[in-house]
């Protein structure tokens, strides 16, 4: 019979868990838990960041603040909508979005892989709801981390302006100007 071996996720509330009620900065601890899977697996760990935001999306660990974590194990999250979508939830959501990603528009019949996310995000209060669900590809979702839909589109512009200026791109900068200067108008953030 072989040991069954332990998940990435289980690393990191190893590390929690041996260290409860203690607020820990992502960029302290990382590098601790990403060594102590190499030693034991003789692999890399993957994207530690993305597993304790996983960790406290589902209401194992409390967020203090940006990249600030702790786990406290009398903690029992309140509120299950902020957790991932049900699977009926999942399925409406991708019918509702035609099985296709609501920002690129490729989908199932194009090959891509879909999600569902959350439009506003779960670090951000954002509900495991209908209304907060859309499909998104994973290079999109990958692009997009936990930002909203408004904050990716800004966060495009504000690239765009920066490429554009070390070029000296005055048609593209003055496009770029443009879109931001909407974003600023309409409060979108």
């Amino acid at each position: 019979m072989t040991k069954k071996s332990k998940s990435q996720l289980e690393y990191i509330k190893d590390f929690f868990r041996s260290n409860p009620l203690i607020e820990h900065k992502t960029t302290d601890i990382k590098k601790i838990i990403e060594n102590k899977y190499l030693k034991e697996t003789n692999k890399r760990l993957e994207d530690c960041d993305r597993g304790i935001r996983t960790l406290h999306a589902k209401g194992w660990l409390i967020k203090i603040g940006f990249g600030v974590h702790k786990y406290d194990p009398n903690y029992v999250a309140a509120d299950k909508t902020k957790h991932d979508f049900s699977p009926s939830v999942k399925k409406q959501i991708l019918i509702r979005d035609k099985y296709q990603c609501v920002l690129c528009k490729r989908g199932k019949k194009h090959g891509e892989i879909l999600h569902v996310d959350h439009v506003k995000p779960r670090d951000k209060d954002g509900k495991s709801t209908l209304e907060n669900g859309q499909t998104l590809c994973s290079r999109c979702n990958f692009l997009k981390k936990n930002l909203s839909v408004e904050s990716m589109g800004k966060k495009i512009f504000e690239n765009l302006y920066k490429q554009a200026k070390k070029e000296n791109n005055i048609q593209m900068k003055k496009i770029a100007t443009e879109f931001l200067k909407l974003f600023q108008k309409y409060n979108l953030n």
